[in-house]
């Protein structure tokens, strides 16, 4: 211990409780503490100790400790709390002098384990499924608690949570979301039908990596770029935490290996194979319209290679419509689909490519009947 330290005293009966130590000599053969009165025992064992409450997770701010707790204490009693540590003092808390350094503990209405924490604007947030808890205040005397029932982080995605630009953007319940203290709004729709849990992220630049699980309990890295607003799927990757340092984004995977994502600076990984769907085209054109062709504006480097296949109807079926080499100029490339309901286009390819514009051709449809 040291001076300073508040400690538990318990197996001296009416003197248990909690005491701040005012001294302890350099030998350390003794300590004092503060309150309290004289007590003699007469038999059994005094335990002082200097303990750390149980929390599901911690964040730090505000120079301080934050943590929170669901469940039940040592006591088996039912918590639901969050607290804080004494000021710049993580091995304290329980210190409640009464002063601004103290430790604090608070209580919460809003029912439900937590599934998450981080801090945001210099205030501790905490997450549950359905709600959002923000602490405001610089010290006990005017900590405030408030409680918003919105979507909050989905349980197991606790480490999908990254301050992005001023904003949040974690794995909820209903998808990945930004949160700006006002209403999360969904930020996956080009992620269409797919269903993820179980999400990690972490942030290199302007590039929102989360690895996550989906559906069919295979794991994908997927890569959501907050300039561009749009997605990618790198490959199966499997991480279980990410930290950056500098220009790079370290990843340690579920194998123990540690790769790194170098930012825009630094050297080219060199050629990659890569692939983009459309979504389904069509299905808002008037029924008196027929399509002509679709066209599609790009421009590729040498040596890099493109392929365009086209599927009718969501028939899962994929038929090679176009393919092109790069020739390090903009080039043009006309498709002229059957006629169908709907179609879908698949753009894949080896090396850069830059997509400039993809148009939908319609024309008039003349329709014929006889005369008698």
């Amino acid at each position: 211990f040291s001076a300073g330290d508040v400690v538990s005293v318990k197996g001296s009966g009416d003197g248990d409780g909690n005491y701040r130590v005012v001294y302890i000599p350099p030998n350390e053969t003794y300590f004092v503490l503060d309150g309290g009165s004289a007590v003699t025992l007469t038999s059994g064992t005094v335990t002082v100790s200097r303990s750390v409450t149980d929390m599901d997770y911690v964040v730090a701010s505000g120079n301080r400790l934050w943590g929170c707790r669901y469940g039940v204490n040592e006591n088996g009693e039912p918590v639901n709390e969050i607290y804080a540590s004494a000021l710049g003092d993580a091995k304290n808390w329980h210190k409640f002098q009464g002063v601004s350094t103290d430790s604090y503990t608070a209580s919460l209405g809003v029912d439900g384990v937590f599934t998450g924490v981080c801090e945001y604007q210099g205030n501790p947030m905490f997450f549950k499924e359905d709600a959002v808890i923000r602490v405001y205040g610089d010290r006990p005397s005017n900590f405030s608690v408030t409680t918003v029932n919105v979507r909050g982080i989905e349980k197991g995605s606790a480490r999908s949570v990254i301050n992005v630009s001023n904003n949040l953007i974690y794995k909820s319940h209903s998808g990945f979301v930004a949160y700006n203290s006002g209403s999360p709004v969904n930020i996956d729709d080009a992620l269409g039908k797919y269903v993820y849990k179980n999400a990690v992220a972490g942030l290199l630049g302007s590039k929102y990596y989360v690895s996550a699980e989906n559906e069919n309990g295979e794991n994908e890295l997927l890569v959501f770029d907050t300039i561009s607003r749009t997605w990618h799927s790198e490959d199966d990757l499997r991480v279980k935490c990410f930290s950056r340092c500098g220009s790079e984004l370290y990843m340690l995977c579920d194998d123990n290996r540690l790769l790194s994502v170098r930012g825009s600076g630094d050297a080219a990984e060199g050629k990659l194979s890569w692939s983009f769907e459309t979504g389904a085209m069509g299905a808002s054109m008037h029924k008196d319209k027929a399509l002509l062709t679709v066209s599609a504006r790009f421009e590729i480097p040498d040596d890099c290679t493109l392929a365009i296949d086209i599927e009718y109807n969501e028939s899962g079926e994929w038929k090679r419509a176009a393919e092109h080499k790069g020739r390090g100029a903009v080039a043009d490339i006309r498709i002229k689909p059957r006629r169908c309901d709907t179609f879908r286009l698949r753009f894949s390819g080896e090396g850069e490519f830059a997509l400039y514009d993809l148009a939908v051709i319609e024309t008039e449809c003349v329709l014929a009947r006889g005369i008698r």
